[in-house]
Order: C-alpha cells, then sequence, then structure tokens
C-alpha cells in the first residue's frame, strides 16, 4: 500500500526547481590547503575602552589565534582566541587613542602572520552641552506615539495610531489568533492604521505595533481590543485573503492546522547586508531557513530560530540584486519557499593598485615598490610562494610603498601578489615576477681580509689582531706550526676580531695565517710574522720597566713626568724617541683597586688625570700603540695634593644616592640621582667599557669619558654610546675641585636587535627524547622558542617557553636521527636571529628479545631487528659466578643459539646492534634453564568448526602458554593464554580441514621447546554457506553469532549474527537498535564497512548488503517492538547497489504489520553526514541525525538519533507510530527469497 502523502511529491520537485541548486553537495568541501592563510583584519567596533575585531581565513583552519598589541606605556599585550573563532573585543584600552593590532594564527606551533590594522579608540562622552550654532541638527530620528482601536466588528479591530515625529519605512501588527498562534500584519509607512480581519467574535486581543526605520525595529506600543459578539455567521475570509501555500514536501498527511509562511519583505540593506522579515499568517514553525546564491554562485544558507521573524543577511556585495528564499521547518518538514529580492547598498568608490615593481634582487631578497593612485588602503598583503610550494604573506603598514622580501632562494624565480586592504574588503591583486640573483654574483664581491698584526707576547703566547675590509664572513681559523712542527688551527667566531695564541715557546718565531670562512669557502690566507718574548725577560704586570727596552726598529717611548697636581687630578707628559705612534693608553688602580685606562690620541703627548683621591700615591703605566702592537710601558710615580682646608678624608659630609638609569636607547641613556640641596658645587660623571687591548692578565680596565654636570642638576643623558654594551658609572659629588662623595653603578645600552641566546647544549639523549639547554642573553625577553626538525628536512616542531626559562625535554624524535635544534630570543613582535646545534638521537636497538626452545643447557636467543639496519649485533650473556659470554652475529641475524649452559641456572642475555661506531639501545631478558615444558597435548570434541585441546601443566607453572595453530596458506596464529589454563577452545574453523598445533610454556621472555599434535574438522553439507539459509542446511537450530563466506568464497568470511527462530529462521541480521549504546551519527566510511557489536548494536556495512545481495534475490524483513508491542514489515524483494552507485536501495513486495514506511525511499541513494550523492542544499542526513536511504527527505529512519523526539531524528517508523516516538528496538535482516524453512522442506 503507497502512502497517501506521495501523491503530493510534485510540491518538493518544483520547489527544487524553484531553490537555488547547488554545484556540489553542500557537505563535501574543496580539498584544504596545505597551508592556512590568514585574510583581513578589520576594526568592526569601538568604545572608548576597547575595540572589536574581525577577521577571514581565506584558507585552512588555525589552532589558535594572538592578537598583540602595545599599551600606552608601550608594553606588548597579547590576547589569545579559540581557532574556530573569527571576531573577539580587546578591553582594557585608553579613550581616544591609535592602537596598531596585530593578529597571528598559530598553526600546529606555527606561527603565521601577522597581518595589521589600525583603530582608533572613541572619547570619553562630554558631559557638557555644546553650543547649539557648532553642529548642524541630525536628522530627525522617528519613534511611535499612541496605539488605539477605533472600531470593533465580530471578525475584525481597526488600529489607529500617531508618529509624533519622523517618518518609519514600514510598520509591523502582531497579536495571537484564537488558537494562541502569532500573527503578523505589515503595513507601508505612510498609512496610520489598518484593520485586522480574520478575527473571532466576542474575543479580546492584544495588538503591539513595530516601526522599522533604517533595518531597526522599534517599539512595540500596544492596545487591547475586543471584537463585537456574533450576530450571523461570519465568512472564513482569511483563507482567501491569504496565499494558499506550496504542496507539503516530503512528510507525513497534513495535521489538522498546517502552518504557513506569509510574506517575506527587505526591511533594511547595507553595501554587505540584507535585512529580511517575514509573517506566519497560520501556526508555528520549528525553525527557518534563508538561502541564497552568493556573488560566485555557490548556495549560502542561514538558520533561523522557529520564534524570530527577522534576519539580517552579512558578507554580501555592494550594489548586488540578491533573491532570498525562506523556508518553514516544521517536524521536520520542509514549507516554502516564499521569496523576495533585495539591492545591497552601493559601495564607496575603492582604493586603487597602480603598479608592483622590483627596485632591487640580491641572492636571498627581493625589494618591491608599488603605487596606490586613488584613495587610502588600510594595510597591505604581499603574497608568493616559498621554495616547497608554500603560500606566505608579509603584513605591511598603510602608509609604505615598498617592501623587501628576505629568506629567498638564489637564482629562483618568485611571483609576488599585492592586494591592498580597504575596511573588510581585499583589493587586487596587482602581480611582479623577478628572480633572485645567482650567488655567483653575491661572489663577485666575496668579503676580504683586511690585515693581521701581533698585538701582544708573552713567553708562551701571541696575540693577534685583524681587520676585515670588506663584507661579512661566517667564522676564521688561524693556522700555524707547534714547537714540534705540527699543523695547528685554531677556530675563531665570526664577531671576534682578535686571539691569544697558548703553548708557544719562549723567544720563538712563529708565522701564523689567518683564513676567513665564507659559505664553503676558506678565503685569504693573510699573514704575519711574531716572536714570542724571552723568557728571562718577561717582566710580571703591573711592575713594569720605567723605560723601555730599546727596540731594535719602529717608534719608541722615552719618558713619562707628572705636573700640575691639585687633590684630585694632574697631568701626565711623555715624549717619544723615535718614529709617531697611533695612539696611546694610560693605565693605573684607582683606591679601590680596579684597575682604569684612558685613550689619548696619537698626536697628543699629555693627559689630564682627573676624579682622583687627595694625599693619595699613583702609578701610572703608558703605552704606545703602533701598526696593531702596544709597545712599552714606561712608567711615573705621582701624588695627588692634600684635601683643602675644612675638608678632610673620610670627615662625614653629604652623600649621593638613588643612582638610577631611565630613557635607555641603543646609543643613549639618562643616569638620574639624588643629593641634597645646595651640597654639590658640580658632579663629575665617568664611564666607560671594558676593552679588551689594555691590562691582562688582570681584570679588564675602563676606557673611560667624563662629563661634567652643574651642581643645581640631578640627571644627565650620555649620548653617543654603543649599542647593546656593558658600561660602568661612577658620580662624583664635587666641593669646588674635590671630590666629597662618590655612587658606582653600570647600566646597559638597548641591542639594535635582539640577541639570541648562547651556549647551546644538548644532554639525556635518548631514542626518542633529548633535553635542551641555553644561557639567555644580557638583555631582557619574554620567552624563547624552541623548534627543531630533521636536519635534512622534514616538518618544524616548535615550543614557547618561558623567559626564565633555561631548559627544555624535546619529545617525539626518531631514533638513530640527525635533528637540528634552534632556539630563538622573543621580546614583544620582535625574534632574535636563531641560536642552532645539532643532536644525533640514540638509533634504534633489537626489540622483542625472548629465549626459545629453552631445555637444561641450551636456549635460542631471538628478537625483532630495528628499523634502520646494522652491520653486527653484540651479545652478552652472563650468570652469577660465570664468566661473561661475548659474542657477535651478523646484522641480517634474528637469533643466535646458546649453548653449554647450567642446568637451573638464571642468565641474563643482552643484545645491542653495531651501526657503524655507535651501538644501538640495548635488548634485554632473563631466563632460567631447566624449565619443563607442559606434556600430553590433545585435540578432542572436533566438529566441523571447533575444537578442544587439553594438556598436562608442567610441575612448575608457567606464567602463560604461547599457542600457535597453523592456518590455511600456511599462515600460523598465535594465542597468548594464562599460565593456569589446561585446555583452550578453538573457534571458527573450516570444515574438512587439517590443522596443527604448538604450544610452548612462557616464563617472562622465555619460551620452553613446543610440544604439538595435529587433528582434521569434521565436514558439513556446505562447508562454506553463502548466508543464514544455508547456515540453517547445516543444522543450525538456534539464533547465534556464525561465520558465513561471501559468495561460498572461504577467502571471504563475514561474522554474523543469524536469527534461527523467527518465521522459519534463516534471517541474516544486518542491523539492530536496543539500547542507544552504540553511537549511529558516524560518516560514510563507518556505515560502508559496518561497525558496532554484532551480538548487540551495530550495522553490518553496505560493502557486505551489496556482496550479499548481488549474488543471489533476497527478502527483506524489518521487526519493531516498543514494550508489548510487536510488529514486522517484510519486502519480498531486497537489492543494495555497489559504491559506486552510492548503495542505491531496491524494495518492493510489502506485506505486514508495521505499515509500509520503506517503500517511498526505494530508488533512493544512501547518504551519511560527510556525503550526500543527492545534492540537497541541507543534507537530510544532517538535519534527521542519521545515514539512510533518504529521498527528500523520509518516512522511515531506522538509522537516526535513538530515544530522540526532536525535530523528526528518532528511530522512527511513520505508519506504526509516526515522527514523535522513537521505537526502542529494531532490527533489519535478510534471506534468500527460495527460502524454505526445514520443516516446509522435509514435508
Amino acid at each position: 500500500m503507497k502512502p497517501p502523502s506521495l501523491c503530493l511529491l510534485s510540491g518538493p520537485q518544483d520547489e527544487v526547481e524553484e531553490t537555488p541548486s547547488p554545484t556540489e553537495p553542500i557537505t563535501e568541501a574543496p580539498e584544504p590547503p596545505k597551508e592556512p592563510l590568514l585574510g583581513e583584519l578589520t576594526v568592526t567596533g569601538s568604545s572608548p575602552d576597547s575595540l572589536s575585531l574581525s577577521w577571514t581565513v581565506p584558507q585552512g583552519h588555525f589552532d589558535s589565534f594572538t592578537v598583540q598589541y602595545k599599551d600606552r606605556d608601550g608594553r606588548p599585550q597579547v590576547v589569545r582566541v579559540p581557532g574556530d573563532e573569527s571576531e573577539v573585543t580587546v578591553g582594557g584600552l585608553e579613550p581616544g587613542r591609535k592602537y596598531k593590532m596585530h593578529l597571528y594564527g598559530l598553526d600546529r606551533g606555527r606561527r603565521v602572520g601577522p597581518v595589521s590594522t589600525v583603530g582608533l579608540t572613541e572619547y570619553e562622552a562630554v558631559t557638557t552641552q555644546a553650543p547649539s550654532t557648532m553642529s548642524s541638527e541630525p536628522p530627525i530620528k522617528p519613534h511611535l506615539g499612541e496605539l488605539a482601536v477605533t472600531k470593533a466588528t465580530p471578525n475584525s479591530l481597526h488600529l489607529s495610531w500617531t508618529i509624533p515625529e519622523g517618518q518609519f519605512d514600514h510598520f509591523l501588527v502582531q497579536y495571537k489568533n484564537g488558537d494562541g498562534q502569532p500573527k503578523a500584519v505589515r503595513v507601508p509607512g505612510h498609512e496610520d492604521g489598518v484593520t485586522i480581519s480574520g478575527l473571532e467574535p466576542d474575543h479580546k486581543y492584544k495588538m503591539n505595533l513595530y516601526g522599522f526605520h533604517g533595518g531597526q525595529r522599534m517599539g512595540p506600543i500596544s492596545a487591547i481590543g475586543v471584537t463585537a459578539a456574533e450576530e450571523e455567521t461570519p465568512t472564513p475570509t482569511e483563507v482567501e485573503e491569504t496565499p494558499s501555500p506550496p504542496e507539503p514536501s516530503t512528510e507525513a498527511p497534513e495535521p489538522p492546522k498546517e502552518p504557513l509562511l506569509g510574506e517575506l519583505t527587505v526591511t533594511g540593506s547595507s553595501p554587505d547586508s540584507l535585512s529580511l522579515s517575514w509573517t506566519i499568517p497560520q501556526g508555528h514553525f520549528d525553525s527557518f531557513t534563508v538561502q541564497y546564491k552568493d556573488r560566485d554562485g555557490r548556495p549560502q544558507v542561514v538558520r533561523v530560530p522557529g520564534d524570530e521573524s527577522e534576519v539580517t543577511v552579512g558578507g554580501l556585495e555592494p550594489g548586488r540584486k540578491y533573491k532570498m528564499h525562506l523556508y518553514g521547518l516544521d517536524r521536520g518538514r520542509r514549507v516554502g519557499p516564499v521569496s523576495t529580492v533585495g539591492l545591497t547598498g552601493p559601495d564607496t568608490k575603492p582604493p586603487s593598485l597602480g603598479e608592483l615593481t622590483v627596485t632591487d634582487v640580491t641572492p636571498d631578497s627581493i625589494s618591491l615598490s608599488w603605487t596606490v593612485p586613488e584613495g587610502e588602503f588600510d594595510s597591505f598583503v604581499v603574497q608568493y610562494k616559498d621554495r616547497d610550494g608554500q603560500p606566505r604573506g608579509v603584513p605591511v603598514a598603510a602608509d609604505q610603498r615598498e617592501v623587501t622580501i628576505p629568506g629567498l632562494e638564489p637564482s629562483r624565480k618568485y611571483r609576488f601578489l599585492l592586494y591592498g586592504l580597504a575596511g573588510r574588503k581585499r583589493l587586487g591583486p596587482i602581480s611582479a615576477d623577478s628572480s633572485t640573483a645567482p650567488l655567483e654574483k653575491e661572489q663577485q664581491h666575496p668579503p676580504r681580509l683586511g690585515e693581521l698584526t701581533v698585538i701582544d707576547e708573552t713567553p708562551n703566547s701571541l696575540s693577534l689582531s685583524w681587520t676585515v675590509a670588506q663584507g661579512l664572513f661566517d667564522s676564521f681559523v688561524v693556522q700555524y706550526r707547534d714547537p714540534a712542527g705540527q699543523p695547528r688551527a685554531v677556530p675563531v667566531a665570526k664577531d671576534q676580531r682578535d686571539v691569544t695564541i697558548q703553548g708557544l715557546e719562549p723567544g720563538r718565531k712563529y708565522k701564523f695565517l689567518l683564513y676567513g670562512i665564507h659559505g664553503r669557502q676558506h678565503l685569504g690566507p693573510i699573514s704575519v710574522l711574531g716572536v714570542t718574548a724571552p723568557e728571562a725577560d718577561t717582566p710580571a704586570p703591573w711592575s713594569p720597566a720605567t723605560e723601555a727596552p730599546e727596540p731594535p726598529e719602529g717608534p719608541h717611548l722615552r719618558t713619562l713626568a707628572v705636573s700640575d697636581i691639585t687633590p684630585d687630578s694632574l697631568h701626565l707628559l711623555w715624549n717619544v724617541a723615535q718614529g709617531p705612534f697611533d695612539s696611546f693608553v694610560v693605565q693605573y688602580q684607582d683606591t679601590d683597586g680596579q684597575p682604569q685606562a684612558l685613550l689619548v690620541g696619537g698626536n697628543q703627548n699629555k693627559v689630564l688625570v682627573s676624579g682622583l683621591e687627595p694625599s693619595t700615591s699613583y702609578q701610572f703605566f703608558l703605552y704606545g700603540l703602533h701598526g696593531g702592537k702596544r709597545l712599552g710601558p714606561i712608567s711615573a710615580e705621582g701624588t695627588t695634593g692634600p684635601a683643602p682646608a675644612g675638608l678632610t678624608p673620610g670627615e662625614p659630609g653629604p652623600r649621593l644616592s638613588q643612582l638610577s638609569v631611565t630613557d635607555v636607547t641603543t646609543s643613549s641613556l639618562r643616569l638620574n640621582w639624588e643629593a641634597p640641596s645646595e651640597a654639590f658645587d658640580s658632579f663629575l660623571l665617568r664611564f666607560g667599557v671594558p676593552s679588551p687591548s689594555t691590562l691582562e692578565p688582570h681584570s679588564r680596565p675602563l676606557l673611560q669619558r667624563e662629563l661634567t654636570v652643574p651642581g643645581t642638576q640631578r640627571s644627565a643623558v650620555l649620548r653617543d654610546l654603543h649599542p647593546g654594551t656593558l658600561y660602568s658609572l661612577t658620580l662624583y659629588g664635587l666641593r669646588g675641585p674635590h671630590k666629597a662623595d662618590s655612587i658606582q653603578g653600570t647600566a646597559r645600552t638597548l641591542s639594535p636587535v635582539l640577541e639570541s641566546p648562547r651556549d647551546l647544549q644538548f644532554r639525556e639523549i635518548r631514542e626518542t627524547s633529548a633535553q635542551v639547554s641555553w644561557m639567555p642573553p644580557p638583555s631582557r625577553v619574554d620567552s624563547f622558542k624552541v623548534s627543531y626538525q630533521l636536519a635534512d628536512g622534514g616538518e618544524p616542531q616548535s615550543v614557547q617557553v618561558d623567559g626564565q626559562a633555561r631548559t627544555q625535554k624535546l619529545q617525539g624524535l626518531m631514533p638513530g636521527s640527525h635533528y637540528e635544534v634552534t632556539v630563538v630570543s622573543v621580546r614583544g613582535f620582535e625574534e632574535s636571529e636563531p641560536l642552532t646545534g645539532y643532536l644525533t638521537t640514540v638509533p634504534d636497538g633489537p626489540t622483542q628479545l625472548r629465549a626459545l626452545n629453552l631445555t637444561e643447557g641450551s636456549a635460542l636467543l631471538h628478537w625483532k631487528p630495528p628499523q634502520a639496519p646494522v652491520d653486527t649485533y653484540n651479545i652478552r650473556v652472563t650468570a652469577p659466578g660465570d664468566p661473561p659470554l661475548q659474542a657477535s652475529a651478523p646484522g641480517s641475524a634474528v637469533e643466535y643459539p646458546l649453548g653449554g649452559l647450567r642446568l637451573h641456572t638464571n642468565y641474563t642475555a643482552t643484545v645491542r646492534g653495531l651501526r657503524g661506531p655507535n651501538l644501538t639501545s640495548p635488548a634485554s631478558i632473563t631466563f632460567t634453564t631447566g624449565l619443563e615444558a607442559p606434556q600430553d597435548l590433545e585435540a578432542k570434541e572436533v566438529t566441523p568448526r571447533m575444537a578442544l585441546l587439553t594438556w598436562t601443566e608442567p610441575q612448575v607453572p608457567p606464567t602463560s602458554y604461547l599457542l600457535s595453530v597453523n592456518t590455511l596458506g600456511g599462515q600460523t596464529q598465535e594465542v597468548l593464554l594464562p599460565g593456569g589454563a589446561t585446555s583452550h577452545q578453538l573457534l571458527g574453523l573450516f570444515p574438512s580441514t587439517p590443522y596443527s598445533v604448538w604450544l610452548r610454556a612462557v616464563w617472562g621472555e622465555s619460551l620452553t621447546p613446543p610440544v604439538s599434535t595435529s587433528f582434521t574438522t569434521g565436514g558439513l553439507r556446505i562447508p562454506f554457506p553463502r548466508d543464514c539459509g544455508e547456515e540453517m542446511q547445516n543444522g543450525a537450530g538456534t539464533s547465534r553469532t556464525t561465520t558465513i563466506f561471501l559468495n561460498g568464497n572461504r577467502e571471504r568470511p563475514l561474522h554474523v549474527f543469524c536469527d534461527m527462530e523467527t518465521d522459519g529462521g534463516g534471517w541474516l541480521v544486518f542491523q539492530r537498535r536496543m539500547d542507544g549504546q552504540t553511537d549511529f551519527w558516524r560518516d560514510w566510511e563507518d556505515y560502508a564497512h559496518g561497525f558496532g557489536n554484532i551480538s548487540g548494536e551495530f550495522w553490518l556495512g553496505n560493502e557486505a548488503l551489496h556482496s550479499l545481495t548481488e549474488a543471489g534475490d533476497y527478502s527483506m524483513r524489518v521487526d519493531l517492538r516498543a514494550g508489548d508491542e510487536a510488529v514486522f514489515a517484510q519486502y519480498d524483494s531486497f537489492r543494495v547497489d555497489s559504491a559506486a552507485e552510492y548503495y542505491r536501495l531496491h524494495l518492493d513486495g510489502y506485506h505486514g504489520t508495521a505499515g509500509d514506511s520503506m517503500s517511498y525511499h526505494s530508488g533512493s541513494v544512501f547518504s551519511a553526514r560527510d556525503r550526500d550523492p543527492n545534492n540537497l542544499l541541507i543534507s537530510c542526513a544532517v538535519s534527521y541525525r542519521g545515514a539512510w536511504w533518504y529521498r527528500n527527505c523520509h518516512y522511515a529512519n531506522l538509522n537516526g538519533l535513538y530515544g530522540s523526539t526532536v525535530d523528526h531524528q528518532g528511530v522512527s517508523w511513520y505508519y506504526w507510530k509516526g515522527f514523535e516516538f522513537s521505537v526502542p528496538f529494531t532490527e533489519m535482516k535478510l534471506r534468500p527469497r527460495s527460502y524454505r524453512p526445514p520443516a516446509a522442506q522435509g514435508g
């Protein structure tokens, strides 16, 4: 019997033609790209203390996002956002302030971006009123006045209202009818009254009036009216006035009161949105969907709850016409559509991009420049693909018109796309192609070494210094021959320009060669000859002779004298006996014993030394610097004058305090201090940095500079400083020319770039993990980023750790692999150059080491080889009181026999692989000789499909048994049995088949020699039944799980449940729902191959259904139970097509007691939540939470949501219990159409 509603199916067909049909199934997205990309970042709203941001992800998916910006103090702030969100409101901001926001996407530990935008928070509201003359009047905003009922009839009410000011676009009157269903009537904006008809006599109604203006709804205002008492039979005008609805789509016969869609109207528009409103003249819908096509013709869906009657559809294109379709969903049935056309507002003239040009090319970078002939952009993005084909994006600020793209490959062609971001739109791209310069171009101008000089000598060392005339080197190497004539090489880091060569012999001449390393080239050498000092003539540091020894040639110093002595200063004067010097250095020790140094130009012969203590004796040393060598010293002693009257050394006086540093830059800093008012006449600030070329081996003295500050000031700015340099600071308070107090401190200038961490080390290196440690840079960092990847290429992994961290454990590494590890300093949005190191994990070794065939004096070691082959294996066997046994086996071996062992002895065996010079991780076991094997293994109770094995256990029970069964094709199956077992039943055997069985006793990883037996299974009438009907012919009389063979092929066994009792038995059950314990809300592949437990809830699988039904003619039965009620539906013909036909269903010939809810689905393809071959705009599988042969959509939903009574999503069979009842027990089963029960066959 056909469903009575099937005659209405022309409605849905028309509906499909009216609705824009999708070009592809809505549930199948295009193949995701390899790497996600960030799109546009825009400011969507602002307040005095917050900015709302929104962004797009045009490709891929991110794990999470971070929004970064700087607060009013310049400190970086971070807001984290989950990966499934695309907007955030950043709070805690300052009013009326411009903020630059940066968005990063995090994908598998890698940070992508940023994309940036600038937002301005609103100014705080001003409480005073501005004069009316200051600004023009804003447009009048309309508002509603009063609503009144001015006339009543038995079936209508007339309403009137007032609008005190302004003009509305239209009105909406809402009320509830006699059944309590909401109603709405739309009224044009120029009207001030309306008659509401179709009401019930002598009934009270509450009328609500809304006004619509500019897409906004205002109101309501309300009035209560009562219709007049009935005087005569009213005419049902409502049906005549209301447009007749389209025919129902897919569901059951119409309910008494069918909900109807009324009028769909456009109530507002903007350049990127349309506001819609609709009426429901009758009934109530569960929900609504608005459908339309985007600019690419792809269907889009907006879902709206059933209690709403308006929605704003966003993300549209400006100045574009859209046709909107509204559907109502009622108990799983789709009603409609009603349609309307809306036009989005025009867009302001967008900015335009001009030309993109390449302005500079190097081997690893390309510089781009572009023009903007019209308008302004919020920012730009340059996109290109790296050498691996992965897309990259470089954000550029709005005020820039050029950018350099670094990190490119030499001699490689790149295409660059430039997009301009304006508002929420991305304009462009414009493009330019260019190739990076070849590496040879760079080598035409390689770095070049300058001069190499000897700057210091001792009896056993020479200090060398050099210059680099051009470019940068990766590192340096100094080569020479030691006293034995052997060549030596000393590597030097790229940032060093001097080195001390130790371990030399006194009074010996050495030739040094300096090479610069650039890429894989050694450039140079430059050379110099040096002679170590004779051992007897070596002066002790700080005790130089008063005159320099006469050198054989070149300039040399003569005398040093002291003059112009004051309590805190003196002058030094000197003369040069021969030749000019490049510069001079004066060294002495202050009263704290700290070395001090003054650098003097080569054209001077005197210097003022200030900041000394009164009545103090000082020893001064003068060195001359010439051609990179330090000559001298000569020395002189001087004593400062006594302190002036009224001030004695040590006398308590005013004190300096609170020395602090602010306003630090790369080249300057401000020093602040506190001191009593008028306590000092002036201040002397002395500051300097350590020098590598002065007194050794003492701590390095300071190259000093001085600054005098008036006594009224309490701060001073130090300028012309070196970036990233630590300075020693001493502040003296002066009375007249004399020091009354001093205070000391240190400060470091900022580095021009964030400094890298240093001293990368690795420890605890294992097969799959290692510990990495580093030392932080001197400057402040917020965090460190530790990255690692296979050195020969691979997917990098990264982890961010706190700025206080010094170590990180790397996990998930591959054994025996070479890894590149980098650590980067992170401060705000800035990252340092990486600190790079390499580690090699321990190679993987042999595993699953076992001792087989244990006897009184022998064993066989057996192992699983490692993934990477080894050259040989080292084997070591030890036992208490015995010397260890050392042996080796070839790298291809997987076992090694041991003989001559002692009875009842515990042995430990260790096997390692040797791969080159490296030993792998070991595999070890402990075993005991003399353990007994099981006895008397027998096969009993052998049937066609099972056998019972029994045995006698040994005197010492083992920990377990290993049972091996030889199956068809020579394959062996192994089963581990508990140690206390003495029998085991083999199931699922093949009829009329010989089997061999071996049993071993197991102690840990030790196994005894096997005992064995053989047997042959009995025969069956049908050895390999193809279904439960044939299995019944083998004599199976009870329902149970068993094995059938698809198409009777013994190579295609299938474990099934046979119902041998219902209607004569022979039924193969392919679906069961009974308790809701198995999740049926699954993907296409799960339904293709089956899931669940065949003794409980399960789906056998569409592939199995196709294989079964294509091999013969089958009928299908559905059994349904609810409490004491039981019904069935049986179909004489049942077939499922192949996957190529989407498992299309064919069935016919209904009879039964449940009603025919399946014939409607015959001819339908199978669909699941992730694949809908019907290409419906809204997938039935998604709407009804199942997987089924949906049409449009269902009368049966036996794979629906168990126990659900919501939205027809439950396990339903319409013609038995309707859509609102979820059937608690279902079984679907099949058997051959020609099947006859055994009793019938016998008769």
